[in-house]
């Protein structure tokens, strides 16, 4: 899903922060001017930008493993997200524009190494 998509890349490549609120374990990771909020153990929570604000609840569901396809895991996780502002098409629009800072990062990186 692309919020996974999202959640992961800024993690990764965004700068990190610790809250100091009451919640332990709560901390941010922005890039390219948004926000996510990950909770314990990296589970993401919240995205924010100018343009977005959305709220992540992710939950696990049992796989039925009696279709004949071999998982790697007897759990999936569901993604629920809700829009406080923005809709799909925004996000959408953000999953282009990190995507696009993604493959220009690793452009540069290799031009680097090649010279």
């Amino acid at each position: 899903m692309v919020v996974m998509d999202i959640a992961d890349l800024v993690r990764r490549e965004g700068s990190r922060v610790y809250s100091a609120s009451a919640e332990e374990g709560i901390y941010h990771s922005m890039l390219c001017g948004l926000t996510v909020s990950y909770g314990r153990g990296g589970v993401v929570r919240a995205m924010k930008a100018h343009d977005i604000d959305l709220t992540i609840r992710l939950n696990q569901a049992v796989v039925e493993q009696d279709d004949g396809i071999e998982r790697k895991s007897p759990v999936k996780t569901l993604v629920s997200i809700q829009y406080i502002a923005g809709n799909d098409a925004v996000l959408a629009a953000w999953h282009r524009h990190l995507c696009a800072y993604r493959q220009s990062m690793r452009s540069a990186s290799r031009e680097n190494f090649a010279a």
